[in-house]
């Protein structure tokens, strides 16, 4: 049942891609991206997507899931690359224009007067880039709440396996892999050690210990975000496959916002 709701969000995403969908520029970078405002609402929730399988595009992800929670929606498309599967928010080394474009779309609907707060949510790619920019983001007076479903921690070793090639090739740009790959691991870890001073920032997130990105990635962030004292809420799972985070990730995702919105 909870596949058949899956496909089923996948296909009234594609109908309101063809009418709510824009394109913000920032350099050479094209960003699209949909906005579902709330009335009423001073929150923005910027949504990120997650991975896709091989030859499938990058898409929306948890515009079904998250259509009756009362706030504003961002959702932001990654489909960076030659193979359009993306490029975790950040674009070609060393400049990372699309993390600059990313940032420069958020803080445009920041400067709204509607809207006065943010949090970030996602899965997978998008929970890496949820917490990329929601650590960014925290001291700023806009909350910055952080919803992460099962993301990767050490984005270096997980785009060199070989599946990843063509991610990692297009982020790469040229450059010497190694140096690529470590600059990759450091990215996260050093913006989470960076934005620490703002110690107690509430980093919701879901995760398995029976699929191995607990293993080879979340046991790392966790101890991190533990030691650097943000406060984490955790859910645990038992599934075995990465790619079920889609079927279970979706109710905690509602239920953490909730939580935040009646703060």
């Amino acid at each position: 049942m909870k596949r058949l709701g899956k496909y089923f969000e996948f296909a009234t995403t594609l109908l309101k891609q063809t009418v709510q969908e824009r394109k913000f520029r920032y350099g050479t970078t094209v960003l699209k991206y949909m906005y579902q405002p709330c009335k009423g609402s001073d929150r923005l929730l910027v949504v990120f997507s997650a991975c896709t399988r091989a030859g499938i595009p990058a898409r929306y992800n948890y515009m079904r899931t998250l259509k009756d929670v009362p706030v504003n929606r961002l959702f932001i498309l990654d489909d960076f690359g030659e193979d359009r599967r993306g490029g975790y928010y950040l674009g070609a080394y060393p400049e990372f224009e699309m993390e600059q474009a990313t940032k420069a779309l958020i803080d445009s609907f920041l400067k709204r007067p509607e809207i006065k707060k943010v949090c970030f949510g996602g899965s997978s790619k998008g929970g890496w880039a949820a917490l990329n920019f929601g650590v960014q983001y925290a001291g700023r007076g806009v909350g910055a709440e952080i919803i992460a479903g099962a993301p990767q921690f050490w984005l270096g070793r997980y785009l060199t396996a070989p599946a990843n090639e063509m991610t990692l090739r297009g982020i790469e740009n040229g450059r010497d892999r190694d140096e690529v790959a470590q600059a990759l691991d450091a990215h996260l870890r050093d913006n989470i050690r960076t934005n620490a001073d703002t110690a107690g920032q509430k980093v919701f997130i879901h995760y398995s210990t029976e699929e191995h990105t607990y293993t080879d990635h979340i046991h790392d962030l966790l101890e991190l975000l533990h030691k650097e004292r943000y406060t984490v809420i955790e859910d645990v799972q038992s599934y075995r496959e990465h790619g079920d985070v889609s079927l279970y990730f979706p109710k905690f995702f509602v239920s953490s916002v909730d939580a935040i919105l009646v703060e």
